[in-house]
Parts: structure tokens; C-alpha cells; sequence
């Protein structure tokens, strides 16, 4: 694992991943770490249809690594 990098972003959740997708659309040869100790991300903001029962709860987890892979 590399131990220097040109930016650095502190989690993983929607906005880590949102911050470091924008940075790269900018700028593809940007070279961006994320720390995030979790396995998996959850769409969080689906939750409010999970609990109308409009939506279902497995389909808001994701793993992390296969959403920053995309990017």
C-alpha cells in the first residue's frame, strides 16, 4: 500500500465517494486515497422509502470497494 498520496479524504460514505468521483471527473490523473473502515456503504437516503415499505432495504447496501472500483 502506497503511504503518500495527493489528496486524502476522511470516510467513505456518500459524500467520500461523491467528493472523490468529482475531483476525478476534473482531473483523472489526481491521485486520491479514501479511508473508510467499513466493508459495506449503505445509500442512506433510500432509507426513508425502506421504512414507507416502498423500497427495499438489501438493495440500498452496496460493497464499499465495488462502488470506488466504478469510479
Amino acid at each position: 500500500m502506497k503511504k503518500h498520496y495527493q489528496i486524502l479524504i476522511i470516510g467513505g460514505g456518500t459524500g467520500g465517494i461523491m467528493t472523490a468521483a468529482k475531483l476525478l471527473r476534473e482531473n483523472k490523473n489526481l491521485d486520491i486515497a479514501i479511508i473508510e473502515p467499513a466493508d459495506k456503504h449503505y445509500y442512506q437516503p433510500a432509507w426513508t422509502l425502506v421504512g414507507a415499505g416502498t423500497f427495499d432495504y438489501k438493495k440500498t447496501e452496496k460493497v464499499w470497494l465495488q462502488l470506488f472500483l466504478r469510479m
